[in-house]
């Protein structure tokens, strides 16, 4: 043993630069006895034979590993040459040169599209199992054809790390999810930290959660984190008992059960674990009462529990020790909340999210504590009363108060804001603010992207002071009681605005043509998507930075004859409603430089003349509503491609024109109330 040791020692201090003990394979054999031969003992050449051809089988492997794939993105491109631990997606062992990790996680392609760069396989070759050191495997987003998973990953019982998710393994054809009928091989992997199998169905797989799935986790003393969210688990309860067995559960800092269609109690069992960092349970069938054991998770840093049906109370006991809490989502729940108004919370919470939930109260006064927030979300939250004035000091980016019973008028905001959403209260007043003074309500809040104020109380004319808002991307000042002329500064002002809902108000005078210069460049509409956030396996959604972003808002527009609902995850048609209000005068010809318009509603005014000659060069627009007005004219040949018509209560005469789209659009309806068509109508 000495020996060997001091042949070691000679090795190190000899050896060329770059070489590891093992031999690095890029520097190659040849070089390394070119530089050593004369000095190197017999017994050290041997190794040094050895280790070469270790490190080119290993080579081989991979590559053989990359033949198996179709590569359409190039993502294996760097996957040449002699030296693979410096090959993309290849980590090797600094000392010994083994192969230890394989990250082969699909990046994203579009992330409109929600298409990723994946790899993709018929099967997975089983030539990974020649790779004994492996520790860390992310095979995650690519495609391997809905093929049976792979038993391999049972023998790999090295490997730490592990995430399969969203990868198209399929034993049954189900075309949307890897789905599995036995699960026992993850029994075999002891030294597991991480284990992510979202997207899985594994509904057949075992029998129960608790003394099924979990008790295969039995063994898993070191797990670290685990994502079997958005799997197939109709039926499945859980909450049935009050312990796990095993060791499963002492060392875990992550849960992800998000769209796991699982029914039962949020259990008990949670609160012991209590090196719980991050806690998902949404969008479930969960009910009954949330356990006070959770308030005793003095590690938890997110508890997300929205979408489920907890129709149950909670209070401060619930929050006693959590003084870690950055992310509380409980909305959409029905839950009660129980908490006095001088409460303290131990916590700083970032992101808080209880819209849904029952207050029965004005704001709560505890929030006032919540300085490090930037996202307060409370719409149909049953609030009343007035907005505090403490609530311009906190450090928001997003506030939604919407469909609850606010009233009286706006106070000043913090400066952060980007989003407010205030729609469906009794908010009255003109907004937002006094005219001309930045210093009221909104006039300072110079990176706000989306402004709603729809089906509120609103009155009088808008104000100047929200010109300063030069960054709105969405303006719904919809269903109030605005009235005057639409002012033209709207145009001048807003050249990023996407979205613009005048419609339910008591406007007057003519369009503006300003009104037409509003940018219209689609890109910029591009909302949130799915990302990997590194270090608990778990899909969230985020968006652009410099775009919207919100997911829950509903924003409902008539187009098409009909109401259509968005929501602000969707991307956005490019629309103009100003409809239902008491606008005259003639269509603006400037309208028609808005070549990217799909949706145009000027229904319900006092609109004369003739529709402009141009309208029809609007090549994407597809809906266009001018029920009642007092336009006239004939129908121009050059509308084409509409999808959707109202021409009725006006005084358009003659006929249809032929040959485009229109003669589709047979619906009398679409012409009633007109002196033309008599043909068609008989």
């Amino acid at each position: 043993m000495a020996k060997t040791l001091a042949l070691i020692s000679w090795w190190k201090s000899n050896r060329p630069i770059g070489c590891s003990m093992q031999v690095n394979c890029g520097v190659g054999i040849a070089p390394l006895f070119q530089s050593t031969s004369k000095r190197m003992p017999p017994f050290l050449k041997l190794i040094a034979v050895l280790a070469w051809r270790t490190c080119m089988k290993v080579r081989e492997t991979l590559l053989k590993l990359k033949q198996s794939f179709k590569d359409p993105y190039h993502r294996l491109s760097s996957w040449k040459g002699n030296n693979c631990c410096i090959w993309r997606g290849i980590s090797c062992d600094e000392t010994n040169g083994h192969v230890v990790k394989l990250n082969l996680r699909a990046p994203w392609a579009s992330l409109l599209r929600e298409e990723r760069k994946s790899l993709v396989a018929s099967v997975l070759n089983s030539c990974l199992l020649q790779f004994t050191y492996l520790e860390h495997l992310d095979l995650s987003g690519n495609n391997f054809q809905y093929s049976p998973i792979p038993q391999i990953f049972g023998s790999m019982k090295q490997l730490r790390y592990l995430n399969i998710s969203n990868s198209r393994f399929n034993d049954q054809g189900s075309p949307w999810a890897l789905t599995v009928h036995n699960v026992q091989w993850i029994s075999n992997l002891s030294s597991l930290q991480h284990l992510g199998m979202a997207g899985i169905c594994l509904a057949n797989a075992f029998s129960g959660i608790e003394k099924g799935l979990l008790l295969m986790f039995g063994n898993m003393c070191y797990l670290r984190s685990l994502d079997i969210s958005y799997n197939q688990l109709p039926g499945e309860q859980i909450g049935k008992y009050r312990n796990l067995s095993g060791c499963f559960g002492h060392d875990l800092e992550a849960l992800n059960l998000d769209y796991a269609r699982i029914s039962g109690y949020v259990p008990n069992w949670l609160g012991m674990l209590g090196n719980l960092k991050h806690v998902h349970l949404s969008h479930n069938q969960l009910n009954g009462t949330v356990p006070e054991s959770l308030g005793q998770l003095s590690n938890l840093e997110t508890l997300d529990l929205s979408y489920d049906s907890l129709e149950a109370a909670i209070c401060e006991v619930h929050f006693a020790s959590l003084s870690k809490l950055k992310t509380l989502s409980i909305g959409s729940t029905g839950l009660t909340i129980k908490i006095k108004s001088d409460w303290i919370p131990p916590f700083q919470l970032e992101y808080i999210e209880m819209e849904s939930c029952k207050f029965g109260t004005q704001i709560p006064q505890w929030l006032q504590t919540q300085s490090k927030a930037t996202t307060l979300l409370l719409s149909n939250a049953s609030i009343w009363g007035t907005l505090p004035k403490w609530m311009k000091d906190m450090n928001l980016n997003e506030l939604d108060l919407s469909h609850n019973q606010i009233k009286v008028t706006l106070p000043r905001f913090p400066s952060n804001l980007k989003l407010i959403d205030l729609s469906g209260n009794s908010i009255s007043g003109v907004p937002p603010g006094k005219d001309g003074c930045s210093s009221h309500a909104m006039g300072h809040l110079c990176w706000l992207t989306w402004l709603d104020l729809s089906n509120n109380k609103l009155s009088g004319q808008l104000s100047l002071a929200l010109k300063n808002c030069t960054s709105l991307r969405f303006l719904d000042v919809g269903e109030n009681a605005l009235s005057g002329n639409v002012p033209k500064w709207i145009g001048d002002t807003f050249g990023y605005l996407r979205i613009l809902r005048l419609w339910g108000n008591k406007f007057n005078g003519s369009i503006p043509w300003q009104l037409c210069q509003l940018s219209t460049d689609l890109r910029s509409w591009i909302l949130l998507k799915t990302i990997y956030k590194e270090g608990y396996l778990t899909v969230y959604l985020e968006s652009y930075k410099t775009m919207l972003w919100w997911e829950k808002e509903h924003l409902n527009e008539v187009i098409k004859g009909r109401y259509l609902e968005y929501t602000k995850t969707l991307q956005f048609l490019v629309s103009r409603d100003l409809s239902m209000n008491n606008l005259e005068g003639v269509i603006p010809e400037e309208l028609t430089h808005l070549t990217s318009l799909t949706a145009l509603n000027l229904s319900q005014n006092q609109l004369s003349g003739k529709i402009p000659g141009k309208i029809g060069e609007l090549e994407s627009l597809e809906s266009l509503d001018l029920f009642v007005n007092q336009l006239s004219g004939m129908i121009l040949s050059s509308i084409t491609k509409l999808s959707a018509l109202s021409l009725s209560y006006s005084n358009f005469s003659g006929k249809i024109p032929k040959g485009n789209q229109l003669q589709t659009l047979d619906d009398p309806s679409i012409y009633a109330g007109n002196a033309l068509f008599a043909e068609m109508l008989g």
